[in-house]
């Protein structure tokens, strides 16, 4: 079972996708800040994030932070931004892995299957 962290500073949200995702197979770690996230990292194998770029502000400061550190940087991410994101968050990105609010869940776990499978073609 794939894991996911699941890092949305809405608490609502982060909990439908969270319920979402566990439904189509996902083993989901909930995260609402930006050490959460980091624990989750440093103390399970996780196979993406899905990150909300604006999580308690903390977001692109953590995007930044997990592409600078080896360990980290090759960790599948893909990125909710809402409509007035910052162009700079796409810097830290390859295109496509992110979502604009407002996202279909079906689209979510698309793009999701998409950069897993991106990410495992790369390993091979």
């Amino acid at each position: 079972m794939l894991t996911i962290v699941v890092a949305e500073g809405d608490r609502l949200l982060r909990s439908a996708i969270a319920a979402y995702l566990k439904g189509h197979g996902y083993s989901i770690l909930e995260a609402g800040d930006a050490l959460s996230v980091l624990n989750h990292l440093r103390q399970t194998t996780v196979e993406a994030v899905l990150l909300d770029t604006y999580l308690n502000s903390q977001g692109v400061d953590l995007l930044k932070f997990m592409r600078s550190q080896p360990d980290l940087a090759q960790i599948p991410v893909v990125a909710i931004v809402a409509s007035d994101y910052n162009a700079e968050t796409l810097d830290y990105l390859h295109p496509g892995d992110y979502l604009r609010i407002p996202f279909d869940m079906l689209f979510l776990d698309r793009v999701l299957q998409d950069l897993l499978a991106k990410y495992a073609g790369i390993e091979e």
